[in-house]
């Protein structure tokens, strides 16, 4: 998705026209007994497209998918709720909330409990934001740039750290992340660093991307931190 994503903001930005094509199969070798054009057909042409005044953003959503996945689920019929989790929440495992809060007489009582709440819960989530989408603008300096961040030692069963950034193409989102580090950081100017390590990561996989597409970044990227604890 962050190709995808990476593209429509530079159509945005550069004034391309998006066409999509689906195919349903492909057929490498086999007999066609249907009529395939290889050239225009006449009544057709590059110009036939319709001109007007071109957006000053393009918009993403996935409203499709969330409702397809809520009536997947049976859950269709659940109450939407713009706030399904409290604010700045732990999240644990069910071995962490048994060892912390004592053995649960079944467990598989609370697993299902647990497992049911979560489908309730996302639910929620998808019937209140499925009209929510990715919004990216036209306007902008065409330039990476990216912000990350760490959460030091937020896990609380394994005492790992979050990594976090997001990579804008001007004021376009195209690719962000959020996950536990691999291993534990004895100090938070480790998990920054680690942090800043990723970001980079997807910044130098990004950069080879738009020179294939015969586009040229700005270079030093910028790669913005908020913490001061890895500077000496």
């Amino acid at each position: 998705m962050v190709i995808v994503r990476t593209i429509i903001a530079l159509a945005a930005h550069h004034g391309w026209l998006i066409y999509q094509m689906d195919v349903h199969n492909a057929f490498l070798q086999g007999d066609l007994l249907e009529e395939v054009y290889m050239t225009i057909p006449l009544g057709f042409s590059r110009t036939t497209a319709r001109q007007g005044e071109y957006p000053a953003y393009r918009y993403m959503s996935q409203r499709k998918y969330a409702l397809e996945l809520t009536a997947e689920l049976g859950l269709a019929g659940s109450k939407p709720a713009s706030t399904p989790l409290e604010v700045n929440q732990k999240l644990t495992t069910v071995e962490f909330d048994k060892a912390v809060a004592g053995a649960a007489d079944n467990d598989y009582v609370l697993k299902d409990a647990i497992t049911s709440s979560c489908c309730h819960q996302s639910s929620e989530i998808y019937k209140t934001a499925r009209g929510q989408g990715l919004l990216l603008p036209v306007a902008g300096d065409g330039q990476l740039l990216t912000y990350c961040d760490a959460d030091w030692g937020a896990c609380l069963h394994t005492r790992r750290s979050i990594t976090g950034y997001l990579v804008f193409y001007g004021d376009a989102l195209i690719s962000w992340n959020s996950k536990k580090q691999e291993t534990v950081a004895r100090s938070s100017a480790k998990a920054e660093f680690r942090t800043m390590a990723s970001a980079a990561a997807e910044i130098v996989w990004l950069t080879g991307l738009f020179c294939e597409l015969g586009l040229k970044i700005k270079r030093p990227v910028s790669n913005t931190n908020s913490s001061q604890s890895y500077i000496p």
